[in-house]
């Protein structure tokens, strides 16, 4: 156990832009340009794997002994994103804000692994509702 006199503290040689920095406001943590950008995906994946990509599924299919899914972004978003694919179930739920809307959550994770699912759920819908009064209404379906 290390004693308070020998912990070593490092200063943060780095810090992001305030929001109201010139620089700041034209490029994004991940790019140089701030443009962001429209997306839409299809997906070929093993028939026994779901494919998950940014944007809302559109259509879901099998053909050729390969599974197909089709996601669009109804919104401009960053060109910083994940495809992945990968057996999996879906847990699925929705939080409902003090206004009415509704979110829906789903959380994909391994086969029988299913531990805690209620927990994640509330710690998401406690993030939402955090996040959604301290910056504003979450954007998302």
């Amino acid at each position: 156990m290390r004693s308070a006199e020998s912990t070593i503290y490092l200063k943060k040689d780095y810090e992001l832009p305030a929001h109201d920095d010139p620089y700041g406001t034209h490029t994004l943590l991940f790019s140089d340009e701030a443009d962001l950008i429209s997306f839409e995906t299809i997906i070929s994946t093993f028939p026994d794997q779901i494919a998950i990509a940014p944007g809302y599924l559109q259509k879901e299919w099998t053909e050729g002994g390969r599974k197909y899914y089709h996601y669009i972004q109804d919104t401009p978003i960053q060109a910083f994103f994940n495809i992945v694919s990968a057996n999996c179930d879906v847990y699925t739920d929705e939080a409902t804000f003090p206004n009415g809307k509704k979110v829906a959550i789903e959380i994909f994770y391994h086969p029988g692994h299913n531990y805690n699912l209620d927990r994640f759920t509330a710690a998401y819908k406690d993030g939402l509702e955090y996040f959604s009064e301290t910056y504003g209404n979450f954007q998302f379906r």
